[in-house]
């Protein structure tokens, strides 16, 4: 009987003790539970500046070259603490004018003015712009869209025109107008040039000028103003360059030498051409014994490269004792015998 009470009471130990650690594990877990749960979650802090973006990017389409462009881009200030703002334009054919500061809850205006005279077919101009706001210190406007002009030239009215000697020579250039223009003039202080026009097709024209044979020898220039009746090109300037003769590129000769100063040894060199036909040079010289020569063929009766070496140092420009010299081509051309170059 005693055994039996002593097995009983060493079960009811055993139990109570396994009960004893099951309610510790379980009040363990629920403060572990409670503990969790009294964790505050963290958001997103709203406060400083916030800026909110309607669209960065304007899509301007076709437009007639020379119509000014105004478009308008807008900011909000969704943030507790206003939002400032500067702006950088990368070209200065494009300027932008905005509110520098948006109060809290406030919307500014972001303008941006361009000018398209300068613009020829397709572009992309931009605006940076930085801010104080963390989350987007910096973001990039942008416009694009096709500039397109009143009229199209070709060939290139900046190639050279070659004149000849004995007669008259024409120059004929197509030129193309926009929808819904017309060529109305070619104007010119020149009237030897006699500008004609003539209508070829709806938009296309042929413009013809007539150079007299009395045009000098050189390089010459000459200045035309295309009339149209374009709302933003009524005048558009053409510029014309006549080469007659020999043409020497740069027209003078610069010796290269030690500070400034010509040297012996210095060496300088042009290219001579012949825009009016083959001309053959039969003799290189110089207005100074002291300057040596030298014309070689580059393309036989049409490009020559003259070269020129001092032999010894000469005073130089700013110096006493100088005097201007000259390099003298003689050609086989009974237009133009001789042909001088200045050296400096």
């Amino acid at each position: 009987m005693k055994d039996a009470n002593q097995s009983h009471r060493t079960i009811y130990a055993r139990n109570t003790h396994q009960a004893n650690r099951f309610r510790s594990l379980s009040i363990s877990l629920a403060s572990c539970f409670l503990a969790l749960t009294v964790v505050p979650v963290l958001s997103e802090t709203t406060d400083g500046p916030k800026a909110v973006i309607s669209g960065t990017v304007a899509d301007l389409g076709a437009l007639p070259r020379g119509k000014p462009v105004v478009r308008q881009f807008q900011i909000e200030n969704t943030g507790t603490t206003p939002l400032e703002i500067s702006a950088r334009a990368n070209c200065g054919c494009t300027v932008a004018n905005y509110d520098r500061r948006i109060p809290p809850g406030g919307k500014g205006k972001f303008t941006v003015d361009l000018k398209t005279k300068d613009l020829l077919g397709e572009f992309r101009k931009t605006v940076d712009v930085t801010t104080n706001d963390s989350t987007l210190p910096n973001f990039v406007l942008e416009l694009r869209g096709e500039s397109i002009p009143a009229v199209k030239i070709s060939p290139d009215p900046n190639l050279p025109v070659e004149a000849k000697w004995a007669e008259s020579t024409e120059k004929e250039f197509v030129v193309k107008t926009a929808n819904g223009v017309t060529l109305i003039d070619a104007v010119t202080t020149d009237a030897a040039l006699k500008p004609r026009i003539e209508l070829v097709e709806t938009n296309t024209y042929k413009l013809t000028f007539r150079f007299p044979p009395e045009i000098p020898a050189g390089s010459n220039a000459r200045s035309i103003t295309l009339k149209t009746d374009a709302e933003f090109e009524s005048s558009i300037p053409m510029q014309l360059r006549l080469e007659k003769g020999l043409i020497a590129s740069p027209p003078s000769l610069k010796l290269l030498s030690a500070f400034g100063q010509p040297q012996a040894g210095s060496k300088g060199a042009v290219i001579v051409r012949s825009a009016s036909g083959p001309v053959r040079i039969v003799k290189a010289s110089s207005s100074d014994e002291n300057l040596n020569v030298e014309a070689k063929s580059v393309t036989e009766g049409k490009i020559y490269q003259v070269i020129v070496t001092e032999k010894r140092r000469q005073p130089g420009p700013k110096e006493k004792n100088f005097s201007p010299r000259t390099i003298v081509l003689e050609t086989d051309d009974p237009h133009q015998t001789r042909f001088e170059i200045p050296v400096r």
